[in-house]
């Protein structure tokens, strides 16, 4: 009898630590946050601004924005990307907005889930990475968007 008690014990012990280290080693495998992208030919490097997650009758949607400036000549660019929460695979993102301001033009356009080429291998309540390729076209200029990487870790996990 001693010894089926303290064989239960054992695996309530085990399940336990198991079900509790879970999220924190989902954590770990989250990559170093990092928003990299060829723009127009030059490779660049953006800034988290933050996320949202807005729930929807069918799910959840969540936005990661991006940002960086440059005061030498004068640039602003960035954008945010749409994407159901928690989903992965090719050609998932369904939306991506890009401005820019750069040589007295502003520039805004947006592309759909047809016009991106998207790979989204993690997107968990503690973080995401993906990847995207596009061409924004505002009927005045094109910027070409290649190798995008996106890397990004949340403050607190999205339960």
């Amino acid at each position: 009898m001693k010894s089926q008690i303290v064989s239960s014990l054992a695996t309530l012990f085990f399940l336990i630590v198991s079900v509790g280290c879970s999220k924190d080693d989902e954590h770990q495998v989250c990559r170093e946050p990092n928003i990299t992208m060829i723009v127009d030919g030059e490779l660049q490097t953006f800034q988290a601004l933050g996320y949202g997650i807005d729930l929807e009758g069918n799910g959840h949607r969540l936005e990661l924005y991006f940002h960086r400036y440059q005061a030498e000549p004068y640039l602003e660019q960035g954008g945010f990307i749409t994407l159901r929460f928690k989903k992965t695979g090719e050609n998932i993102i369904e939306k991506i907005s890009w401005h820019q301001y750069k040589d007295g033009l502003t520039f805004n356009s947006e592309l759909n889930q047809a016009e991106i080429q998207s790979n989204v291998e993690m997107n968990t309540e503690w973080c995401f990475y993906g990847s995207f390729s596009g061409k924004f076209d505002d009927g005045n200029q094109q910027i070409v968007v290649s190798d995008a990487k996106v890397s990004y870790i949340y403050n607190e996990p999205m339960n």
